[in-house]
């Protein structure tokens, strides 16, 4: 007798969006001084000023700054940058003293400062040399700049006839930093700073939503001189047995996700994923998750947890995101909370539970076999939002591999609710379970 189940319900699913196009953003400006300022001075000579103008509701911010020094072998040659934001006074963002060697010498620094809102910014460079009998100097100052807190890279209009589970996947490349976030309806899903180039690196979030007309948008700000590149985009409705979710949405209160007790066709649940995606904003201000200014928490059954995946970069620009993916105990219930520090700091939150998808990045064990022995089980392991090796392991049997995977095995000497099935593979998930009962 045999006795199966499909658990993804791909019939019921509905592609959305499916954008195979490349869409590049470069919104990072440049700032270029070809001439050359010399001192003696050992006190620090103002060389150079410029002012940025942010665009409407945007923020400047300094991501680096580079130039050349040439000072005599062993003599102290300093540069000093100050940056004023309308209305604020002059501070010391850049301090760079150092032995000259005779010779030009090319200087760089990453700065990541970002100013208020709408405030335009006056940067000014001074220089000194250590010794009033030998001139320094500085030349091709170039500072990299923005004057906007992002650009909308691709937008996307769909609507839902009833309340749904999405899946949204992308890739992206940039090649140096950059800040690459998910938005829907204008409000933040997720979203991750990058300090350094990416090639193709795959996104993806699942959340909820309910019936109607929505909009995504996929945003990105190029901090350093680069291009940011977003390319296919699908983004579908899924359907998965034994899911409870919370749909994305604003935070205003906590709320509560109940796991699945039912008896699958093979046997009872062991363990089940638990996935929070958060997003913080205060308006002009800088958030933090976990603690620091604007600080908020994630609490689940009173007790504070640490995301597994967190980005913010402590500026007024950008929200702070954070991603939480456990695996949980089933036959209990679990609260959701948010603790914020400022009451004026907007949290966005989407949750789920479900069994049968991988996102969690180690060993797994969703599964209590309940049958009896001889009997042979067989599980279907699909992509996802990825396609890993996925590892199945049962005692010392081990099967592997990528693409669909069937794993089969026959219990001719375990006890199969005594054995347990291990498995990994981030991004993939359980489409089907089946078991041959020997009666």
């Amino acid at each position: 007798m045999i006795l199966s189940e499909r658990v993804w319900r791909i019939l019921d699913e509905q592609i959305l969006v499916s954008d195979s196009s490349s869409y590049n953003v470069a919104n990072a400006v440049r700032d270029y001084d070809s001439n050359t300022y010399s001192t003696s001075s050992t006190s620090y000579v103002l060389v150079k000023t410029v002012t940025f103008n942010p665009e409407s509701g945007g923020h400047i911010g300094v991501y680096k700054i580079s130039y050349q020094t040439n000072q005599s072998s062993g003599v102290l040659f300093g540069v000093r940058v100050t940056a004023q934001e309308t209305g604020g006074s002059e501070e010391q963002i850049h301090l760079d003293e150092h032995l000259g060697s005779a010779t030009w010498v090319s200087r760089s620094f990453v700065i990541n400062r970002c100013f208020g809102k709408d405030k335009s910014v006056t940067i000014r460079v001074y220089i000194r040399s250590g010794s009033s009998s030998y001139s320094g100097s500085i030349r091709y100052i170039e500072i990299i700049y923005h004057k906007k807190s992002y650009d909308t890279v691709v937008s996307k209009s769909f609507n839902l006839s009833s309340d749904s589970t999405l899946l949204l996947t992308f890739t992206a490349s940039a090649g140096g930093a950059c800040y690459i976030g998910v938005m829907i309806d204008n409000m933040y899903l997720n979203g991750e700073y990058h300090s350094s180039s990416i090639s193709n690196a795959k996104k993806y979030a699942i959340f909820g939503l309910t019936p109607g007309q929505h909009t995504l948008s996929i945003i990105a700000l190029s901090l350093d001189n680069i291009t940011v590149t977003i390319s296919n985009i699908i983004l579908k409705t899924i359907s998965f047995s034994d899911m409870n979710k919370r749909n994305f949405d604003v935070y205003s209160s906590s709320f509560q996700l109940n796991t699945s007790s039912r008896m699958t066709a093979i046997g009872s649940f062991r363990k089940t994923h638990l996935m929070i995606d958060l997003s913080a904003y205060t308006d002009d201000a800088e958030t933090n998750i976990g603690s620091g200014t604007n600080y908020v928490k994630l609490k689940i059954n009173n007790e504070e947890k640490t995301f597994n995946i967190y980005s913010y970069n402590g500026k007024r620009n950008h929200p702070a995101h954070g991603r939480l993916s456990l695996e949980v105990d089933v036959n209990t219930s679990y609260m959701i909370e948010v603790e914020k520090a400022n009451t004026n700091t907007i949290v966005y939150i989407s949750a789920w539970i479900c069994p049968w998808i991988i996102t969690y990045n180690g060993n797994y064990a969703p599964l209590l076999f309940r049958f009896p022995p001889g009997s042979t089980a067989y599980i279907l392991f699909d992509p996802l939002f990825d396609d890993p090796v996925k590892i199945i392991r049962l005692d010392v049997d081990v099967t592997q591999g990528s693409g669909s995977l069937l794993w089969s095995y026959t219990f001719d000497i375990q006890e199969p609710e005594q054995s347990a099935l291990i498995i990994s593979g981030y991004g993939a998930c359980i489409s089907l379970v089946a078991v041959d009962v020997r009666v």
